[in-house]
């Protein structure tokens, strides 16, 4: 039998062989000089930002030149400048509006506010002032929104021609400003009423008094007004007719009674003549 030769397998391979590894290391070589450039790049980009960072932030292209206030009433440009520490030359980048924002409502005008920058070097601050609804006295008289907030204590030169209400103690505030606020909002309510009906032309309102047993009104007329519970409209529109059916007869009423729960169609005055009187029976 004849010997069949068999060829070197690792001789035939070798070659392949080598040809793999140096395309693998050609790969790994262009992956490489990608990498370092991707990195060289990145870098510099981070360097030019950087230094671009640096510039804005230090140019006099964006100090602040204006501020410009919009929706001011009560407070004073000078006085929100001042709590907001801002001041011409201030870099705009430097500038924070949120801190701007929460430094400005610290004015007892201020309910909201909203700083914008608007480069290259203004600043806008829209400000939505306290709507003074009422005075509430708490210890000390008070400014009360329309949200029954009390925010600030009265002095020289806030308005004063606005109903007073009072029985609330400044304790009870205190321990409870939520259930006092709602309690507040509630006689804005009466008060937005009364002004919206007719009794409100021959007298208007100039006190609320909150009660243990109720809820009074006093008129500028020294008239007092004691509410009872259900439509405060249907209140005013019976205490009209009593007013119109005491003028018939020349009388005047100090203390009127709507309160009457058992007959809320009834009301009892007690008239501020001398020959003082009570009248009883159903306003028609």
């Amino acid at each position: 039998m004849g010997l069949k030769k068999h060829r070197n397998r690792r001789r035939a391979d070798a070659p392949a062989k080598a040809a793999r590894v140096k395309g693998a290391l050609a790969t790994f070589a262009r992956v490489l000089l990608w990498s370092l450039f991707a990195c060289g790049s990145i870098a510099a980009i981070g360097v030019g930002g950087y230094r671009v960072y640096l510039w804005a932030h230090r140019a006099p292209q964006f100090g602040l030149k204006q501020v410009s206030f919009q929706g001011l009433h009560h407070a004073q440009e000078a006085e929100l400048l001042r709590l907001a520490g801002l001041k011409v030359g201030q870099n705009l980048f430097e500038l924070e509006p949120g801190a701007i924002e929460r430094s400005i409502t610290a004015h007892p005008w201020v309910d909201q506010v909203r700083a914008t920058r608007r480069f290259p070097g203004a600043l806008t601050i829209s400000v939505k002032e306290h709507q003074p609804a009422a005075v509430a006295s708490l210890g000390e008289l008070y400014l009360v929104d329309s949200e029954g907030r009390p925010f600030k204590k009265i002095q020289s030169g806030d308005p004063t021609n606005l109903p007073l209400i009072t029985g609330m103690e400044r304790e009870q505030f205190v321990e409870s400003p939520e259930r006092s606020r709602l309690r507040l909002r509630e006689m804005l309510n009466l008060a937005e009423a009364y002004a919206r009906s007719e009794a409100a032309h021959l007298s208007p309102l100039e006190e609320i008094r909150i009660g243990r047993t109720g809820v009074a009104l006093v008129s500028a007329h020294g008239e007092e007004i004691r509410l009872g519970e259900g439509d405060p409209a249907e209140s005013f529109l019976r205490l009209k007719k009593v007013r119109a059916e005491l003028e018939k007869r020349g009388l005047v009423g100090q203390v009127i009674h709507l309160e009457n729960r058992s007959r809320p169609g009834w009301v009892a005055v007690k008239l501020a003549n001398a020959l003082a009187d009570k009248k009883g029976g159903p306003a028609r």
